[in-house]
């Protein structure tokens, strides 16, 4: 099984919804990052503490399932996906709980994460899946 890292504002949850073998990591590991996280305020020790629990989960369930979300501090991911920036921004702007700020630092931090470790990156979660899967197939 595998996991694929985007950015919020994405689409991730959108496209579970509708591929039926995937897992949302927002659902998945809503007890342990529930949606008052990004309101308090925290220490760098608290935040990596708190996302190295999430790696911790996903490590242990993705060989399981088929993961992807964006909650990870040292998680390396299948696949990353990074939308181009037009189209992320037009759906960050749709939300009104999350920032270009914070989407595109996650985004920055994935593409460096893709560098240091080879992860291949994709425009779409469509040609994401089929890639891992297939790597998963051989």
């Amino acid at each position: 099984m595998v996991v694929i890292l985007a950015p919020p504002g994405t689409g991730k949850s959108t496209w579970v919804k509708s591929h039926s073998d995937w897992h949302d990591m927002d659902l998945l590991y809503h007890k342990l990052h529930d949606v008052s996280w990004h309101r308090k305020k925290t220490t760098a020790a608290e935040e990596a503490e708190h996302y190295r629990k999430i790696d911790a989960a996903v490590t242990r369930d993705r060989d399981r399932l088929n993961i992807i979300g964006s909650l990870f501090w040292d998680l390396i991911p299948d696949a990353i996906v990074l939308l181009p920036e037009r189209v992320h921004r037009n759906r960050v702007a749709a939300r009104p709980d999350l920032s270009w700020r914070r989407a595109h630092a996650v985004a920055r931090h994935l593409l460096q994460l893709a560098k240091k470790h080879d992860v291949p990156i994709f425009r779409s979660f469509d040609v994401a899946a089929k890639a891992v899967a297939c790597d998963c197939n051989k």
